[in-house]
Formats: structure tokens, sequence, C-alpha cells
């Protein structure tokens, strides 16, 4: 089981949830695909916790859980765009059917953030083989269905606002938590799936009102370079191809510049031309450290 010390190590506030809440998890498959689960028992913590059913080496599924005799739930949260997602989600399912044959083995994607249509698949087709997969968009989900049950409520801070402005959104999420006194693991997906639809701000200033302590969101870093719509392992290769290091500065500045909108803040032209002229890369990467704490744009340049 993750503690909170690992989550920015892996970086997967959602795994992170998962494994120290799988109620949590069943709740949200439960709500939103109740066809999935056949069992009405609850997955037990000593089923998820037992290492003979942990995914071999080198998989990580983000949860693995029996459900009753005769089935097994595998669900992967998916926070931003990668091509690899579809290939990983066939390899951990057929991997998980050649080790329990004797269990279906039904496999759950859920996205926080908008796929693109070609990751976005009912069906995964290998050769002869073939993966249904059960998919589920949180920003297409309605927040009223997963506030009213406070296990599934951190995830309505992604979900689709059904009027309610980003402030009034996060402040119910927030109340929810606090209702249950939720642990470390909630508040932190709750700010990760509130930064993936943009409302980081509004979350953290929910957060603060209601005096609940507010986690350091170690992903702010990959949703910046995903709302900024560039790739930063091909701006490395294709720097260090031309011998330069244009390609990560671009993407660095882009995605520092995106990351700054996405907490509510108005870059100056000033700021956004100091942010645009730099081309010290250890510089930058301290700006992008600094964001998730900073109080105001300015407090990221201070040295």
């Amino acid at each position: 089981m993750l503690s909170p010390g690992d989550v920015a190590s892996t970086d997967r506030s959602l795994r992170y949830l998962a494994r120290d809440r799988p109620d949590v998890a069943e709740a949200l498959v439960r709500r939103l695909l109740p066809h999935v689960l056949r069992s009405a028992e609850p997955l037990s913590p000593e089923a998820v916790d037992d290492p003979h059913l942990d995914a071999p080496p080198p998989i990580e599924a983000d949860l693995v859980a029996r459900s009753g005799d005769d089935a097994l739930l595998h669900v992967e949260f998916q926070g931003y765009r990668d091509t690899r997602f579809v290939d990983r989600l066939f390899r951990y399912h057929l991997s998980l059917v050649l080790r329990y044959p004797e269990r279906q083995v039904t496999t759950v994607a859920v996205w926080t953030v908008r796929p693109p249509p070609s990751q976005r698949v009912d069906l995964i087709q290998r050769g002869s083989v073939t993966l249904r997969v059960a998919s589920v968009v949180l920003g297409e989900v309605p927040a009223s269905l997963l506030l009213a049950d406070p296990r599934t409520a951190c995830f309505a801070a992604g979900a689709a606002s059904e009027g309610w402005s980003s402030a009034e959104l996060c402040t119910l999420v927030v109340r929810a938590l606090a209702d249950i006194d939720a642990p470390h693991s909630l508040r932190h997906a709750a700010v990760a799936l509130a930064a993936a639809s943009g409302r980081y701000h509004a979350m953290n200033q929910a957060m603060k009102a209601a005096k609940m302590e507010t986690p350091i969101l170690v992903d702010l870093v990959d949703i910046g370079y995903d709302l900024a719509g560039v790739d930063y392992e091909k701006g490395r290769e294709e720097g260090f191809e031309q011998g330069v290091t244009r390609g990560i500065l671009k993407e660095r500045r882009s995605a520092l510049l995106a990351m700054l909108k996405l907490r509510g803040f108005t870059v100056s032209p000033e700021q956004c031309a100091r942010i645009e002229s730099e081309d010290d890369l250890e510089r930058l990467a301290s700006w992008q450290e600094r964001v998730a704490a900073a109080d105001s744009v300015d407090a990221l340049f201070d040295d």
C-alpha cells in the first residue's frame, strides 16, 4: 500500500487513492458502471493487499482486486494523454488473464481528461485477441451523480459542472470531504482532478476557506505539459539531435505558462517576456517546481 510520501515519487495520485481506499474505487465503478461488478460482495482490502494477487513486475496496475468468487476487477486511471495507454491496458489485462484463468477479468479505464479519439476505445484488438474495455470519461459524468456518495465526491472535482461555477463545485466537493474527515488520499485526488479540469485554483481556495490542509500536487508538471499541448520527450530528442537545447527550452516555457494559467494567475507581459527569454534549463525547472506552492507569479523568480 502506498503512503503519502510515495505520491511524490510515483506521481500517481489516483493509484495512491485506489490502493489506500479500494472501497472508493469500488464505489466509483458501481456508481458509473453498475453492470461491471456482477457480485454484490464488496472488494476486500485483504484481497487487494494479497502479494499473490498483484500483477508481476514490471506491471504496475492502479488497482487489481477480487470481486466475488470468480471475477477480477482491474482499474486504470489516466490523467494525461499517453500514446502507450491502450497498449498498457491490453498488456495488463492479458497478464491477468494468464495468471488467473479461472476468473473473469474486467478492465475499466477511467479518464480524468478527455482522451484523443484514438485512445478512447471500447475494443482493443491485437492479432487474434480482442479485449473489451469499460471506459469512463469523468468530464462527461454529471457532478451531482458523484456528489451523491461521500466516497466518490472527490471525483466530482473533474466531472461535468452542470451549471455550477468552478468555485461552487469545488466548495461542494470540499464540504463532502470535510463531512467524512477525508484522508490525505481523497484530498490529494480531489486536487489532482480539479487541476486536470482547470479548477486547481478554485479547489485550493475552497480548501483554504474550509481550513482544510491542501496537498501539494506533484502531478502539476505533467498536467502543465499536457495542457500546453507539448511533448517533452520529443522536444528533448529533437533538441539533442540538433545539438542544441532549443527544443527542451520551448517545451519548458510553454508548460510553465500553462501551469501558471492552471493556478489561476494572470501573467503580465513583462513576466511572460522573462519566462520566454529564460534559457537556463535548471532555472526553468526550478520555477516549475515552485508553481504548486507559489502565491504569486513573482514568487517564482525569487532566487
